[in-house]
């Protein structure tokens, strides 16, 4: 068995590389992987284009590659985002002692990455890794006309362009300064002890924490949400609480086109998956997907969708989303529970 378990979810195209059209989103990745120092480890892909996918790029893996395709979800047949279900699906297939979570289009920095995460987590840390954009092989440097630049290279969707119109702006960066992940604007040193906050985008789990929480909320599907947080959140509750950002734990994410629409149909944001956080922290709900919402949970989350009233020091706590009854509804009356470690007995 490994010592480390790479899982990484896509739902992307081959070639979805901005300014890099002929680089396979597998290439950098597998590349950077070959070259660890430290070589217990296996990768997981669960691909939600998998019947559909070009691999021979992993043919050049030097290590184990487990190539998945996600588990049954309404979602995913119904062509809505379904990340918690991807990567409950990395934790079936899983052997590891450490789960490390990255992101399609990414490739590792340093040669030393996993032995300092391996290195970090035996001192009882949970180590979480950082990153650092690149456009056309390059730093991504702030400038005027970047998000331009992209923007005529990708096919967005005007959520998205509003989205990154925001994060990459000139209010945030000074010109010609590195874009990139927003917590390193937060602290100065090379490391910092945090809280479930900043459990997003790039991370790390035990594999025994993953299990005793059930995994990703499944309930946050449908829609995009805050299913990194909540994951925190409830490892936190369940007593993992020595999260460590490290800036050593870099990564680079290649700037890329939005899912692929041969899966990702239709993108209403018909609930606020803020909502579902909420319920989880009031509750103090440690596992997900062990139950399922009342009748009134289940109209709480429906009316501060449509209008937002709960406020938290004074500030709302929600902004208000694209509500769709059809949707809502749907979400509503197919909610499900399963136990993951059964599910991996099973595998």
């Amino acid at each position: 068995m490994p010592s480390i378990t790479i899982v990484m979810s896509t739902a992307r195209d081959d070639y979805p590389i901005l300014g890099l059209p002929d680089v396979h989103q597998f290439e950098p990745l597998i590349k950077s992987l070959n070259k660890q120092t430290f070589k217990d480890f296996e990768l997981v892909i669960v691909d939600s284009l998998y019947d559909d996918r070009d691999t021979s790029p992993l043919d050049e893996a030097t290590f184990q590659v487990k190539h998945v395709p996600p588990k049954q979800s309404i979602w995913l047949d119904g062509g809505m985002f379904h990340s918690a279900n991807n990567f409950n699906t990395g934790l079936i297939h899983a052997e590891g002692e450490l789960l490390l979570k990255i992101d399609d289009c990414m490739e590792i920095v340093n040669e030393n990455h996993l032995q300092r995460t391996w290195k970090l987590f035996n001192k009882g840390f949970i180590p979480l890794q950082t990153f650092v954009y690149y456009f056309k092989g390059a730093p991504a440097k702030y400038r005027k006309t970047l998000v331009n630049e992209v923007f005529s290279l990708g096919d967005y969707s005007e959520f998205s362009k509003t989205l990154l119109s925001g994060n990459w702006s000139g209010e945030i960066y000074k010109n010609s300064e590195q874009i990139q992940d927003t917590r390193l604007n937060m602290f100065n040193t090379q490391t910092r002890i945090c809280t479930h906050e900043w459990y997003y985008g790039v991370s790390s789990v035990p594999m025994v924490n993953a299990i005793a929480v059930n995994g990703y909320d499944e309930a946050m599907d449908g829609c995009r949400g805050l299913e990194d947080i909540d994951f925190g959140q409830r490892l936190e509750l369940g007593g993992a609480t020595h999260f460590l950002i490290d800036k050593e734990l870099m990564l680079i994410e290649h700037i890329n086109d939005e899912l692929s629409k041969k899966v990702i149909k239709t993108r209403k944001q018909f609930r606020n998956g803020y909502l579902l956080y909420y319920l989880n922290k009031i509750n103090k709900r440690v596992q997900a997907n062990t139950h399922i919402l009342t009748d009134e949970e289940i109209e709480f989350v429906r009316e501060q969708t449509i209008n937002p009233t709960i406020k938290e020091a004074g500030r709302p706590l929600t902004r208000k989303n694209e509500y769709d009854p059809y949707w809502f509804d749907f979400w509503a009356k197919n909610q499900r529970t399963f136990n993951l470690k059964e599910m991996r007995l099973e595998a």
